[in-house]
């Protein structure tokens, strides 16, 4: 049976409204239409219901584009590893603070070396956690065009 490709407004709320409706002819399917709420405007025959040439399949696969793939899970790999490597100098700065803080209560000036580890630490964690959200950023970018390419097949 033909599949019609039905375009028109809901009755009650006039919101456009796109069905497809099984029906033999073009004027059954406008009456069902019409029965179901709609006011149609347009009726044609769905492309969906084009007949097919012989060993031709319904539907082509989109490719799968496994450099990108790859390249999103490296961008990602190399992104953990920055974020590790944060998280080491946010552990140095930490370590720094609390050595700092205990000469300081000592009243040693030994203090200097903690803030000295305290500021490099955080000078090093920051760049190493931008640098991972750029990273991880690209990756995710990477699988976003890769998805508009496969639905645009």
């Amino acid at each position: 049976m033909p599949i019609w490709t039905i375009e028109g407004a809901d009755r009650n709320t006039g919101k456009d409204v796109i069905v497809s409706i099984d029906a033999p002819t073009e004027e059954l399917a406008r009456q069902e239409a019409t029965e179901k709420g709609i006011l149609v405007s347009e009726v044609h025959q769905s492309i969906a219901d084009e007949p097919r040439r012989p060993g031709h399949t319904s539907q082509a696969m989109p490719p799968e584009y496994q450099d990108i793939l790859r390249g999103n899970q490296l961008l990602s790999f190399f992104g953990s590893l920055l974020a590790a490597l944060g998280w080491v100098g946010l552990l140095i700065a930490a370590a720094g603070l609390a050595y700092a803080i205990y000469w300081r209560i000592k009243g040693d000036m030994e203090a200097f070396v903690g803030l000295e580890a305290f500021i490099g630490g955080l000078t090093y964690a920051v760049p190493c956690f931008v640098g991972a959200v750029i990273l991880r950023m690209y990756g995710a970018l990477a699988i976003a065009v890769r998805d508009i390419a496969r639905n645009s097949f």
